[in-house]
């Protein structure tokens, strides 16, 4: 284990780490990880934009007097990050040939069983979590790789793009911040040229119901709650007005807001799976994606029968005292009329740039009319 290649092939999956062949100790698996993660090939970037915000500072502050003392803890920074850089990119600049003569080899073997290499080093058991976005890294959400088939720029263009595909492919990836799922989609996590929204076929989303009895119901009364809250317990009380008036953002307007984006991904032929967890009476998930399906007959009759959802009124997952909890029926019902709504309003939009697109091609057809 102390060649670069037997470093390079060391598995981070947990599963792999229990398995027979690779039966190391805890310590000695920590150790190459964390070699892993020092030397990876992502930190050139990184420490580029580093030194980039050191000069900004070094630019800063060498204006006015003493100035080389205010300097000299940064360039001092500097200067370890610049030998770091060397250490990273006269050490890549050997390892990268090698790689890619290594995955070269790959195409002498048919492409089924190389999806099944691939498959072996990238399909893990269990759902892989988005993580922040990596703002100096291609705004990356997923894990690094360990064993950097998956960069364009290291392995072999052919087999980066096959390796990123049976790797959106063969997973199923699980979001906590659904904001971030446009993205997620439209971003190159790996540098392989491929993007998850082409490959991806399953996706798990979830969202935070607090426990808490919201007392507001819409954003304008949540935001005069939450600074009263703010100015009445000052800093100390920040949290405490942030978990007393969030639930109510999102019991009301949280589900109705990720409707189009469930409903869109589904039309992709995308397997959505979407929980709703809760916290009250006690810690749980709910499973609540048959509630952004189409309504059936039977639940548009349920619905002219108890009626609709009414938004003053209704919390989204929360039990209401002296109310009934709304039924699956009234939740397909409501979401799909917001996503009519929706689709409505982005037809009227894009007809309306079209519109704007075409009055300004016009004015420059006139323009060059005259000026002949």
């Amino acid at each position: 284990m102390d060649s670069a290649d037997d470093l390079l092939r060391l598995p981070t999956d947990l599963e792999c780490q229990t398995d027979r062949h690779y039966n190391y100790s805890d310590g000695q698996v920590s150790k190459y990880l964390e070699q892993i993660n020092r030397f990876h090939y992502d930190n050139i970037s990184r420490i580029r934009l580093e030194i980039g915000d050191h000069n900004n500072q070094i630019l800063r502050l060498s204006k006015g007097a003493n100035a080389q003392i205010r300097l000299r803890p940064i360039q001092a920074s500097k200067s370890h990050l610049v030998r770091e850089l060397q250490v990273l990119e006269s050490g890549w600049a050997k390892i990268v040939p090698i790689i890619r003569s290594q995955s070269l080899q790959l195409l002498v073997l048919p492409r089924e069983l190389r999806e099944k290499i691939y498959s072996y080093l990238y399909t893990k058991s269990e759902t892989i979590c988005l993580e922040y976005p990596d703002i100096d890294v291609r705004r990356s959400m997923l894990p690094r790789d360990p064993y950097l088939y998956l960069n364009a720029s290291i392995s072999d263009p052919t087999i980066a793009a096959e390796a990123a595909r049976v790797l959106y492919d063969s997973n199923t990836f699980e979001v906590f911040n659904c904001d971030e799922v446009n993205d997620f989609l439209a971003t190159d996590h790996y540098g392989s040229r491929v993007l998850p929204r082409d490959i991806l076929r399953r996706i798990h989303m979830s969202v935070s119901i607090w426990g808490l009895k919201p007392s507001v119901s819409s954003h304008i009364d949540y935001e005069e709650q939450f600074r009263k809250y703010v100015r009445r317990y000052g800093g100390y009380g920040y949290g405490y007005a942030y978990a007393r008036t969030n639930p109510a953002v999102d019991a009301a307007i949280e589900l109705r807001r990720l409707s189009p984006l469930i409903k869109i991904l589904r039309s992709n032929n995308m397997a959505v799976k979407f929980m709703l967890e809760r916290d009250s009476p006690r810690p749980h998930k709910v499973d609540i994606s048959k509630w952004f399906e189409e309504p059936s007959i039977e639940d548009l009759e349920a619905v002219q029968r108890d009626g609709k959802l009414r938004i003053p009124e209704y919390r989204m997952g929360l039990e209401i005292p002296g109310q009934p909890e709304p039924t699956p029926a009234q939740y397909r019902v409501f979401l799909d009329e917001h996503y009519r709504v929706f689709r409505r309003l982005e037809t009227e939009e894009k007809t309306e740039l079209l519109v704007k697109a075409k009055k300004n091609i016009d004015a420059i057809f006139k323009a060059l009319e005259c000026n002949e």
